[in-house]
């Protein structure tokens, strides 16, 4: 857990769903959860975390699968898988990302859960493209997030996966995949 609060972290942010569909199922049924804000700090966002807790999967060694990287498609995403690698953390998230203003804004709601000792954390922020030639790589542009900086890979037309990028070599990476939500922005 330590590690992930000392990073300039991924936005992981947790606000409740109330109104939003029941936490976790795919029916987003409330059209005020399709539409999130972006605010000023420190409140960065108005997204409602509708996703179900998903637990990693860690991996031994220091290989961190490799792909290209990919453009996103604006809409409401879950979390659906999370792998660490490099002695990552047993950790658990909750997070439901929403992909704005063309790929280029990412508006997060998390909640991390520290399986050894059952604390939660909540975290809530905004992540912004870099220029080229640094394209597809995001940093945190508001609020807090867990894992952050990272790059956008593996992109289809229902989701896409992220990588962080540690600083120091030889740091924990997580990898967490997404999954398009049952609306988008302006539904």
């Amino acid at each position: 857990m330590v590690a992930l609060q000392g990073r300039a972290s991924f936005v992981w942010a947790f606000i409740v769903a109330g109104g939003c569909g029941s936490v976790g199922s795919s029916n987003v049924s409330d059209a005020s959860a399709c539409q999130p804000v972006t605010l000023a700090a420190p409140t960065c966002n108005n997204l409602q975390n509708v996703a179900s807790p998903i637990h990693a999967v860690l991996h031994s060694g220091t290989g961190v699968p490799g792909a290209p990287p990919g453009a996103l498609t604006d809409g409401i995403y879950r979390a659906t898988a999370l792998d660490g690698y490099r002695g990552a953390a047993d950790t658990e998230v909750r997070d439901t990302v929403a992909v704005t203003q063309g790929g280029t804004v990412i508006l997060w709601a998390s909640q991390v859960f520290d399986t050894s000792t059952g604390a939660a954390t909540t975290h809530v922020g905004n992540v912004t493209e870099l220029a080229a030639p640094v394209a597809d790589n995001y940093e945190l542009s508001c609020g807090s997030v867990p894992f952050a900086p990272f790059q956008v890979m593996l992109t289809s037309a229902d989701g896409f996966t992220t990588f962080t990028q540690p600083p120091v070599n030889g740091e924990p990476i997580f990898q967490e995949t997404f999954t398009l939500a049952d609306c988008a922005p302006g539904d």
